[in-house]
């Protein structure tokens, strides 16, 4: 596997095209990292890049689709998911934004707001090179689906004796009881 970095002496053109292969493994890593998200990779993906160089800045656009399995919300069969993962990123410079420093003005008020929005979606890099892992993995998860579904109707598993009731009709009760009526339940006549 290609390491998950980028050199920014590289990137000679604008929209600058670089793919990188996420393996199975690494796509396992994380999907299981913390918090665990129940979602397993079928297989590997391929990431696709698009780099433009702004100075010291860099822009990203990166695309990759995934093959997940995922337990069913309802029933908790196994279904195959397919998740599209499109994303922009910024990067810029860690080090000399600390070196350059601000006005008291410029620091006051981004203390104050907690962060400025315009950089709710820039990252930081040092040195001539780009660690993308933990980017791309927050993006992976940023573009999970919700709670999967084996089909629309799916009835679930009983209450009662657990059995899967889009296979099996067991005959259950299937509405929660009164908990008004559960001490009348006990009574003996």
């Amino acid at each position: 596997m290609a390491a998950l970095t980028l050199n920014i002496d590289e990137i000679k053109t604008a929209n600058q095209r670089f793919e990188r292969a996420l393996t199975r493994a690494w796509l396992e890593g994380a999907l299981g990292g913390e918090p665990p998200t129940g979602f397993a990779a079928r297989g590997a993906a391929e990431l696709v890049l698009t780099a433009t160089r702004l100075e010291t800045d860099v822009v990203l656009r990166g695309a990759f689709d995934v093959a997940l399995s995922a337990p069913c919300r309802r029933c908790l069969k196994d279904v195959a998911v397919n998740a599209p993962v499109r994303f922009d990123l910024h990067f810029k410079p860690g080090k000399k934004a600390e070196s350059t420093g601000s006005s008291e003005d410029d620091g006051e008020s981004d203390q104050s707001a907690g962060f400025a929005l315009g950089a709710a979606d820039e990252e930081t890099y040092d040195g001539k090179t780009i660690q993308l892992e933990s980017a791309i993995r927050e993006q992976l998860l940023l573009g999970l689906p919700g709670s999967p579904l084996c089909m629309e109707d799916c009835r679930g598993l009983c209450a009662v004796c657990g059995e899967d009731r889009n296979t099996v009709d067991c005959g259950h009760d299937q509405r929660p009881p009164d908990p008004r009526w559960a001490a009348l339940k006990d009574l003996k006549l």
